[in-house]
């Protein structure tokens, strides 16, 4: 009986809070759809890691992280490290490997003489360039820098030297031999961004 685990990264939840923050019409939400059960009366209401069975009796296994590299996050509960090593194969939001490291690297920053300073305003630069100098971003480099780049760069804390819990239950499904896969490309998420216009990627940038 095969099993496998699939896993959700805290990017799901930042295009939903995207989705919810005012002005964000221009993005084109879904209209959300809200359900008659209350959530805190659900026997799952507080569970991270998800157990889905089909009728044959194949057994999958979902678990939700975020992409933080505290301890209070990376030290996996029993039952998550069980259902990991029980598996088949592993799969991930994406592939958390060189060449998609490098791809995304390469996207976030103009190559057609393009700059941050012509789509935010002076203030919001500014602002904008304090924040990410706390990541180690320089004001030089700030400036070359996509307002979707800008943007994201701050859905994770600043000082966070240390491997996120995404990259490592890949390199421990690795170590493994698990299969390791991606649910998306890099490709497709950096699309999702580039397909943005430069008017609604300031847009976004005004949510700091």
């Amino acid at each position: 009986m095969a099993s496998h685990v699939f896993r959700l990264r805290s990017a799901v939840g930042i295009f939903f809070w995207i989705c919810l923050a005012p002005g964000a019409l221009a993005l084109d939400c879904v209209q959300r759809i809200h359900s008659n059960q209350r959530f805190e009366s659900a026997g799952y209401s507080h569970a991270n890691l998800w157990r889905v069975a089909t009728a044959g009796g194949q057994v999958n296994y979902i678990f939700g992280t975020t992409y933080l590299a505290d301890p209070r996050v990376t030290r996996l509960p029993r039952a998550v490290a069980e259902a990991l090593s029980g598996s088949e194969s592993f799969g991930m939001e994406v592939v958390l490997n060189s060449t998609a490291i490098a791809t995304m690297s390469k996207a976030m920053h103009f190559v057609d003489g393009l700059s941050l300073e012509q789509f935010l305003e002076p203030e919001l630069l500014a602002r904008t360039a304090e924040l990410l100098d706390r990541y180690g971003v320089s004001t030089r480099v700030a400036r070359t820098l996509k307002p979707w780049a800008a943007f994201t760069t701050f859905s994770l804390p600043p000082g966070q030297i240390t491997g996120p819990l995404d990259l490592l239950l890949m390199l421990e499904a690795e170590r493994r031999g698990k299969l390791v896969f991606g649910l998306e490309t890099i490709e497709e998420q950096i699309r999702v961004f580039d397909t943005l216009s430069n008017v609604d990627q300031a847009d976004i940038e005004t949510l700091i």
